[in-house]
């Protein structure tokens, strides 16, 4: 989009249908327009905000809710670490191996991502009850499963990372990744929540809590999860 477009009368009036149109789809009955209304709201902010590390977890959002909506597509190949795939169903994680399109420091001073440099983004989509129950030995198989393709397709990602809600975060660090809480736009809160609100935990009485950003280097990670 141009300079000349965005300092238009025709780019305010563009916005402010995006906005209707995104506020529609976020009120809609249909889960399925919810999490599209989501996803267009996630856009608008890794365009909009100048906050690199605000645009690194709106992309993320972005990759969580179009990754589950290809999930079928990955089954053929899931869990088959001899076979190379940009995103890869590993276990219960979805995994995104890519590379920085920008740079941002951590609130921690050892944390830091510059563009260009080699991650593995780690997303949890829906998991059956069965593993729920055993969500952190299933957690361990994973990463182990993950590891052993990193080191068959000699991946050298800077970092493994994640987005993840309370809920999950609480027991990244038993898993060894360093846990950073995150504060994004209030309206990308509120719309996140307003989605939160139809899902099965919400229905339990379950709140969605902090959203974090999860981290783990590479060698620490392969010497905590070594292959079988």
């Amino acid at each position: 989009m141009s300079m000349e477009f965005e300092s238009s009368p025709g780019y305010e009036a563009y916005k402010l249908e995006r906005k209707e149109k995104i506020q529609r789809l976020l009120e809609s009955d249909s889960m399925s327009d919810k999490l599209q209304g989501l996803l267009e709201l996630f856009r608008d902010v890794a365009m909009e905000t100048t906050d690199p590390l605000v645009r690194e977890v709106a992309n993320k959002f972005i990759e969580k809710y179009s990754f589950k909506q290809q999930l079928e597509s990955m089954e053929e190949d899931a869990d088959d670490t001899d076979i190379y795939q940009e995103i890869k169903k590993l276990g219960i994680f979805l995994v995104h191996h890519r590379r920085m399109g920008q740079s941002f420091r951590g609130e921690n001073d050892d944390f830091a991502l510059d563009d260009g440099d080699e991650v593995l983004d780690l997303h949890l989509p829906p998991v059956s009850e069965d593993k729920k129950k055993n969500l952190r030995s299933s957690a361990v198989d994973s990463f182990r499963m993950i590891a052993e393709y990193i080191q068959k397709h000699n991946l050298h990602p800077k970092y493994i990372t994640g987005i993840t809600y309370e809920a999950l975060a609480h027991l990244a660090p038993h898993f060894g990744f360093v846990v950073e809480k995150i504060t994004i736009p209030e309206e990308l809160c509120e719309a996140v929540e307003r989605v939160y609100k139809q899902t099965d935990r919400a229905e339990k009485g379950l709140p969605i809590g902090d959203i974090s950003y999860i981290y783990q280097d590479r060698d620490a990670f392969l010497e905590r999860f070594p292959s079988k």
